[in-house]
């Protein structure tokens, strides 16, 4: 990096022209670009703009070397809209450089695109110019690419292992020859099935990031939500979130939806029967393990699936589940209904087996750390569902609830630093009064 043109001195002379010694200058004398100075920073601020450098007159004593530097950089400077404007490009369909590639080198390029974009799109006036530069269009098209391709490949790969299955009844009665043929056929088949298990796992890996940048772009902004609330990405994530079975892909979609409901839900232009399903849907998410019925892209047949939840899609459902309650109180009756109470009574209970079960071991206390705030996010939801609800209190005290409650209370107490668990031990104590 150039960082000035070197001062000469203006002769070997030791002393000037009045007979006075020259004494030699201290480093933070010297004019270099490293120590800004006033001319040049005022340069700096004044001629940003790259085509302003041929008007600039240098400050006299100024190498001129230093401003051919700083104007190749400015040159050289790019904005961040400019940067995801070129990001974009990836996806265009239409360009030449992009129509030559395979499907696996489009959707790696797609996968390091989105994951950069997340980076710029976290700073809000950043997220502002990525909706101008027509960014969001095309983060909506990505949720839908592909989708389903994993039941889609599961199938795909049943077939093929029963179109194995035949050739190996087939080979018993064929020659040598037929049987080497075969036997060739299954392992291209192998082949092509772990080609597929690659594409669906870019497949759900796209989907998964382009819900992240539609849920980092909301931030809870208003103006940004009521946008996406026109284009109908809250309707079309519900839609996408039922049919999905990836877990990954599942928790993403619930963020994204999560970030689309302000705590303003009344104030909301979307038709609020969605939330039914909303409450529905997220209720999947409250025990460790669900079995779903997932209907296919045909329309005409459906598919039992057994999906895995981890701790933090749990927490997440728990949020948003108590987001709803605060701003639509009227919807607990049918949370209720589809499960909602039984499952976050259901976490507690697991939780404290775990907790107690740990005591007696030697697991450390970190495998407990996330679960914690997944419990504490539960009884948080819980005291929002049963508060004024009396047939929410009537199932709460069917279940045995307080006992749960009382569990942890002690545990708290006897295990933990009850210091550090105030909110919580409130928490508690609130849904105990309830339940007396």
């Amino acid at each position: 990096m150039y960082l000035g043109a070197p001062i000469k001195p203006k002769s070997s002379s030791t002393t000037n022209e009045n007979g006075e010694e020259i004494r030699p200058k201290k480093i933070n004398e010297y004019k270099l670009p490293k120590d800004i100075g006033p001319g040049l920073l005022k340069f700096c601020l004044t001629h940003s703009d790259s085509p302003n450098l041929k008007e600039t007159v240098l400050p006299e004593g100024r190498d001129p070397k230093d401003y051919d530097w700083l104007k190749q950089a400015f040159d050289n400077l790019e904005d961040d809209a400019k940067k995801m404007k070129k990001l974009l490009e990836v996806f265009d369909e239409s360009k030449p450089e992009n129509q030559i590639l395979s499907k696996e080198e489009r959707e790696n390029k797609y996968i390091t695109s989105l994951e950069t974009l997340q980076f710029y799109i976290e700073d809000l006036d950043n997220a502002g110019d990525f909706i101008k530069i027509g960014g969001i269009p095309i983060l909506i098209k990505l949720l839908t690419d592909n989708n389903n391709s994993s039941s889609n490949d599961n199938g795909n790969n049943n077939n093929n292992n029963n179109n194995n299955n035949n050739n190996n009844n087939n080979n018993n009665n064929n020659n040598n020859n037929n049987n080497n043929n075969n036997n060739n056929n299954n392992n291209n088949n192998n082949n092509k099935n772990s080609k597929n298990s690659k594409n669906s796992e870019n497949s759900d890996k796209i989907r998964a990031d382009a819900a992240t940048c539609l849920s980092t772009i909301t931030q809870s902004e208003e103006t940004i939500q009521a946008y996406l609330h026109s284009l109908g990405v809250l309707e079309l994530a519900v839609k996408q979130l039922q049919k999905e079975i990836n877990p990954m892909v599942r928790e993403k979609f619930l963020s994204l939806i999560s970030s689309l409901l302000s705590y303003e839900i009344k104030k909301c232009t979307f038709d609020k029967s969605i939330l039914n399903t909303i409450v529905e849907l997220t209720t999947t998410f409250l025990s460790p393990t669900v079995e779903l019925t997932i209907q296919l892209d045909d329309n005409s047949s459906t598919q039992i699936v057994s999906i895995d939840n981890g701790v933090s899609g749990i927490s997440k459902a728990c949020f948003l589940l108590n987001k709803i309650f605060i701003a639509s109180p009227d919807i607990k009756e049918f949370a209720i209904k589809c499960g909602t109470l039984d499952g976050l009574i259901g976490l507690i209970i697991a939780f404290n087996k775990i907790q107690q079960q740990s005591t007696s071991s030697s697991s450390t206390n970190s495998f407990l750390d996330t679960q914690i705030v997944m419990v504490e996010k539960a009884e948080i939801t819980l005291l929002q569902l049963i508060k004024n609800n009396s047939s929410a209190l009537e199932q709460c005290k069917q279940q045995q609830l307080s006992s749960e409650i009382e569990k942890r209370l002690i545990f708290i107490s006897k295990n933990l630093n009850p210091k550090d668990y105030v909110d919580e031990i409130q928490t508690l104590n609130n849904i105990k009064s309830l339940l007396k």
